[in-house]
C-alpha cells in the first residue's frame, strides 16, 4: 500500500513524547495543525514517499531532535506517532469534517 521497506532493529526509535507539525499539503490534514504525540517502535522504514508532518522532540538534555514522517496514500495516513485527539481538537474536526462534505477517496 506505501512503497517502501520496514526493518526491525535491535532498539527503540525515536521514543517518547513529541508534537507534530502537518509541513505538506495533503487531503487529509490542513498545513500547521500541530497536535502532541508518542513513539515507542524498534524498527525503521526506507521509503521515497514524500512525508507530510515534521516531528519535534525536546530532549531531557535541552537538545532538540527533529525527524519527518507520515504518509498518505488516498484516505489512509500511515505514521510511527501515536496521538491523542483531544492534544487538539481540530484534527478530529478535520478529518470528520471532509468525511460529512465527502472530500476523501
Amino acid at each position: 500500500f506505501f512503497n517502501g521497506k520496514a526493518y526491525k532493529t535491535s532498539k527503540l526509535q525515536n521514543f517518547g513524547y513529541a508534537q507534530i507539525e502537518v509541513t505538506e499539503k495533503n487531503n487529509i490534514l490542513p498545513l500547521g495543525l500541530k497536535i502532541n504525540c508518542h513513539e515507542f517502535h524498534k524498527s525503521h522504514i526506507e521509503s521515497d514517499e514524500k512525508k507530510i508532518y515534521t516531528v519535534t522532540k525536546d530532549t531531557y538534555n535541552g537538545m532538540v531532535k527533529r525527524w519527518n514522517c507520515g504518509y498518505i496514500n488516498k484516505n489512509t495516513l500511515g505514521a510511527y506517532a501515536h496521538v491523542h485527539f483531544f492534544g487538539n481538537l481540530n484534527m478530529i474536526k478535520e478529518i470528520t469534517g471532509k468525511i460529512r462534505r465527502e472530500e476523501v477517496y
